[in-house]
């Protein structure tokens, strides 16, 4: 995960939750995964760098079998090497000099389901 301190001044995450859903134009969006701060870190005025986090999915805790309508997009997209669109809604709670501000989070982004290495 990128992160960037846009600020000119030092910022602690504390925490950070979002969950990754399915970004459908014709019908609801599904949870597909979900990830969390592993530990609170420290960002100095301007920087940016990549936090590794840990996505667990959540095909086993599905019950009503939502979340595997996505296995066919995913084969589609590894066999035509097209990009995937993705939402990223959750929240970031970091401390400032002015206190603890809690930012809602809510993007848009792609990706393919193959990389070329």
């Amino acid at each position: 995960l990128d992160i960037e301190n846009q600020n000119e001044e030092s910022v602690t995450v504390e925490k950070f939750s979002f969950n990754i859903l399915t970004n459908y134009k014709d019908k609801e969006n599904v949870i597909i995964g979900h990830a969390k701060s592993p530990a609170e870190f420290e960002f100095g005025a301007g920087e940016k760098r990549e936090v590794p986090i840990s996505i667990v999915t959540t095909l086993e805790d599905n019950p009503d079998g939502k979340a595997y309508e996505f296995v066919g997009p995913i084969l589609k997209s590894l066999v035509t090497n097209k990009e995937m669109e993705f939402l990223l809604e959750g929240y970031v709670e970091y401390n400032t000099i002015v206190g603890k501000i809690n930012i809602p989070i809510s993007e848009v982004f792609k990706t393919k389901a193959r990389t070329k290495h």
